[in-house]
């Protein structure tokens, strides 16, 4: 080893080198550095606002062109001064983190809406006046000095001026930023000096990132009432710097400063119907939902970790039966054919999740904690999972992509949950990890579900570690269809926290399903339950047991 210089986070991309061997290094910090070869100190750095996975090109006459998370394309001296910036997507999704191409009359990169863009060499020198996409300037587009608490929106966009409006179920997520003489300095959140006061005084919880650059304020489960208002969120603390690291978990440090803020939101009425259904008898129908495309922007890592594997996630989920303040629904695993979600039986995952209507307010969570298999090889636990979102009172339909908050238990995954710490993802003393982002969300289809055919009879038979459905008279085929057992609180209808995932069973002889079960430990279940025989998303069956 000649020589290690750590940066603000990690490096996802690929170092490029200028002719006179200038090593130029994008970083997830949001800059781009440039580094001496003989000893890696810092020559040059150029600050963005937001995480940067791109590796940068570097042209012929040294002119370095880098993707950035802010949907912009930019192009740097080789003295780091900007030459130009690009925007090319402004939309909720809009990581350029792809690396540009360079052809023969400019540049082509990809984005993380499914777009591929060309900009020619130098374009925004020539038409800045005429194309709002253009920004030409030698300097960063940063102030120099401050300390921001920065609206952070599901999809991981910094927006220095936070939106007017929110829905009354929404999250509500902050990024620290501080900057100092022309620079970003590595600075984290004084967890112990946080105090956060709300008009209203409405519950709610705050959960603050494990590497202290962000935290999410999340009402349980509005702001306001139906009749709408005004929320206004004060925020104040004290911020760190010059911490110490141990591989990218940074600790200790000194209190370098204050922030003191206050942020105003208008919530508009929300009243409304939502017209979701359940089988209040065989045979009814169900509502059904899919879910896809998750992102987890922060913390930042997660993107980088596994953001092609987190895309390519399907779920599709149906309306079982009612609980105490709401409805419950059965979530299996989903894969895109056709162009189309639909449901892939090789895949393990399957959770419950509450439904609680407010309006036209949606919020799906699952306060008790679940374990799914993530990317078909490892469970992923899960303390606690929140979705909200809006949809049409007329037809159900979900008007804009949920927000995603959820603590994942680092810890209690196999084999390298533990190590998650030293990547600063998990808090060192309960390995949680508090993930903020956003996923798509829609009616399956018509929205409509059905009750499979060829189901025969079910009976159920259960012991003190095991509840059983066997099939009679079924033509159900084990290749064609998700089997569960779901198994809630008689008098609540709340789901238990069972291991659904893992410790379900299929029999199945020829390929017809002979049996479903779900194991569990002694004295994990207790009373009377409802045991709910689930294929696919539709309850084909139900017994109360006593235990």
């Amino acid at each position: 080893q000649l020589w290690k210089t750590g940066l603000r986070d990690h490096i996802y991309s690929s170092p490029a080198q200028l002719s006179n061997g200038l090593i130029i290094q994008p970083c997830a910090d949001g800059t781009i550095y440039a580094l001496n070869p003989e000893n890696g100190n810092i020559v040059w750095a150029y600050d963005t606002l937001e995480p940067i996975r791109s590796s940068a090109a570097v042209d012929g006459n040294d002119i370095i062109y880098v993707g950035s998370g802010e949907g912009k394309l930019y192009c740097l001296n080789p003295d780091g001064t900007l030459r130009w910036s690009y925007l090319c997507i402004n939309e909720d999704r809009n990581d350029l983190n792809s690396s540009p191409a360079l052809g023969p009359n400019g540049i082509y990169i990809g984005g993380e809406n499914g777009g591929v863009f060309f900009v020619p060499y130098d374009y925004p020198l020539h038409n800045a006046n005429k194309d709002k996409n253009c920004y030409t300037g030698t300097g960063e587009i940063l102030p120099d000095d401050g300390v921001f608490l920065v609206y952070t929106d599901k999809f991981g966009k910094l927006l220095t001026q936070p939106p007017a409006h929110i829905d009354a179920n929404q999250p509500l997520a902050f990024t620290l930023f501080v900057r100092k003489n022309g620079n970003t300095l590595k600075s984290a959140i004084d967890r112990d000096s946080l105090a956060i006061s709300i008009s209203g005084n409405p519950k709610h919880r705050i959960d603050v990132s494990a590497n202290k650059q962000f935290f999410v304020i999340t009402p349980q489960e509005t702001w306001v009432g139906q009749d709408g208002g005004k929320v206004t969120i004060t925020i104040k603390g004290t911020y760190i710097t010059d911490m110490h690291r141990i591989g990218l978990k940074f600790f200790g440090g000194s209190k370098a400063g204050i922030f003191n803020v206050s942020y105003s939101f208008a919530i508009a009425p929300y009243k409304g119907l939502l017209p979701y259904k359940y089988p209040q008898f065989t045979g009814d129908t169900q509502t059904v939902f899919e879910f896809k495309r998750l992102s987890a922007p922060n913390p930042t890592m997660l993107p980088s970790w596994n953001q092609i594997g987190f895309d390519s996630l399907h779920y599709v989920g149906g309306v079982v039966n009612k609980a105490n303040d709401g409805l419950i629904v059965w979530v299996v695993g989903g894969r895109l054919q056709d162009g189309k979600t639909v449901i892939d039986p090789t895949l393990e995952a399957r959770y419950p999740l509450y439904l609680r209507s407010d309006g036209r307010c949606i919020t799906l969570f699952n306060y008790d904690g679940f374990k799914i298999n993530f990317i078909g090889s490892w469970d992923m636990p899960f303390g606690m999972y929140r979705l909200s979102t809006q949809a049409s009172p007329l037809t159900g339909t979900i008007e804009h992509s949920p927000a995603l908050v959820a603590i994942a238990l680092g810890d209690e995954i196999e084999f390298y949950g533990r190590f998650l710490k030293l990547m600063g993802m998990t808090e060192f003393e309960t390995g949680h990890m508090a993930v903020f982002g956003g996923l798509n969300m829609d009616l399956h289809g018509t929205g409509v579900g059905t009750m499979p055919k060829g189901v025969g009879s079910v009976i159920f038979e259960n012991t003190s570690t095991a509840i059983k459905a066997k099939f009679k008279n079924s033509s159900l085929k084990k290749s064609q269809h998700v089997y569960s057992i779901m198994v809630v609180h008689a008098t609540s209808g709340n789901p238990l926290p069972l291991y659904y995932t893992k410790h379900t069973h299929i029999v199945a002889n020829n390929d017809i399903v002979e049996e479903v079960s779900i194991e569990f430990e002694k004295g994990q279940v207790k009373g009377q339950v409802i045991a709910y025989c689930i294929v696919d998303t539709y309850p084909v069956a139900a017994k109360s047991l006593q235990f």
